[in-house]
């Protein structure tokens, strides 16, 4: 297993939990399995899994530009690029799994392996505690919106965040602490947006707890990314909600 925490050791993993999936099954199904996808119909279903592998296309994608970036010669990776590519291609989501592993080779987790050591390491790994703090945090806030009276409008705003932060954490393995500090990031500027509204609710027990949540949220953030700490989120996040709460 990789020691350094970058986007080719978490390409590696990710496809590393393949192994051992069976040769004859769908490709779809595997995928489902290993992106705990299980929506309520198959139309979402395959609109996450179609998303979520975009998302992995894009880490391959920052694995090649930090290649660049570090004067590797690319083509030394290209063979590995374009295994992966053809194994994460939408176009085969019809196909069996054996049309996937195909192209995932001991040579290209050898390849990811060796570039996941010599990328820098960007982040360290969030706890199984801190997630559980957040989940927590989430279902508090999901019962005190059950019987609170905020306006409709903050409803929906908390309601669309919850799934917003839900995602990030679902986006995990593949993007690691980017996702979350891509979720605060995205919120600030609603956050900002519905000031007034939260401005004058800000006694209420739930608009308390959405503050607590994305506070949380962001400083776990914080905590794991390594090259971001000349602009903490948790900062600019807890002097947001303190102007506005």
């Amino acid at each position: 297993m990789p020691n350094n925490i970058n986007a080719a050791s978490r390409v590696w993993i990710l496809l590393n939990n393949t192994r051992g999936y069976q040769a004859d099954k769908g490709a779809f199904s595997s995928w489902c399995k290993l992106f705990s996808v299980n929506g309520p119909d198959q139309n979402y279903n395959y609109i996450s899994v179609a998303n979520k592998l975009g998302l992995v296309y894009e880490e391959l994608q920052s694995i090649r530009e930090h290649l660049k970036e570090s004067n590797f010669n690319e083509e030394i990776f290209t063979p590995t690029f374009r295994k992966l590519e053809s194994a994460i291609s939408p176009q085969i989501l019809h196909a069996k799994w054996v049309n996937v592993s195909q192209y995932l080779t001991e040579d290209v987790f050898t390849s990811l392996g060796y570039c996941s050591q010599i990328l820098p390491n960007e982040e360290t790994e969030i706890s199984e505690g801190d997630f559980a703090g957040i989940s927590e945090l989430i279902n508090e806030l999901e019962q005190l919106l059950a019987t609170d009276t905020i306006p409709k409008s903050l409803t929906k705003l908390i309601e669309r965040h919850i799934a917003v932060i839900r995602e990030a954490m679902a986006n995990y393995t593949i993007l690691g602490a980017s996702a979350l500090k891509q979720a605060v990031s995205n919120a600030l500027g609603e956050i900002v947006v519905e000031s007034d509204a939260l401005e004058e609710n800000k006694d209420s027990p739930v608009v308390k707890k959405y503050g607590s949540l994305w506070k949380k949220v962001s400083f776990v953030a914080d905590g794991a990314l390594k090259a971001e700490k000349l602009v903490l989120l948790g900062t600019r996040v807890a002097k947001a909600l303190e102007q506005i709460l």
